[in-house]
């Protein structure tokens, strides 16, 4: 159950200066993570996944747990790849349940990587 979402326009600096990486970040607040075979679910509107396929600025969807305190995140073209190899109707559903990997934490760890990902998507 998604108790709170926002989106959020991120730009990444190093040392002061803009290094060229934005993104934008879809958070949802849930109470209690759903999870299955090591990844975290969250289910979606095929409408918000639609909205945002059509923009041209990644788009990262974060899930934070409360009770835990701890996040995963995925890239929602990685995602949507993932909906039309494994799902080819996903967009005449009204739903579509996303799978987070449980290595894609938001920690010391895990944003390194995602901010990898996004430089080289912006490259």
């Amino acid at each position: 159950m998604t108790i709170q979402e926002k989106t959020t326009w991120v730009q990444v600096f190093d040392g002061g200066h803009r290094s060229g990486v934005e993104f934008y970040v879809q958070l949802k607040s849930v109470k209690n993570v759903r999870i299955f075979q090591d990844s975290w679910l969250q289910r979606l509107a095929t409408k918000d996944i639609l909205y945002w396929e059509r923009g041209t600025i990644p788009v990262v969807l974060v899930v934070w747990d409360i009770a835990s305190d701890s996040g995963r995140w995925i890239r929602l073209e990685e995602t949507i790849g993932y909906l039309n190899d494994r799902r080819p109707n996903w967009r005449a559903a009204m739903t579509a349940t996303i799978a987070l990997p449980s290595t894609n934490r938001v920690d010391g760890d895990g944003l390194p990587v995602l901010r990898r990902l996004l430089a080289d998507h912006s490259s």
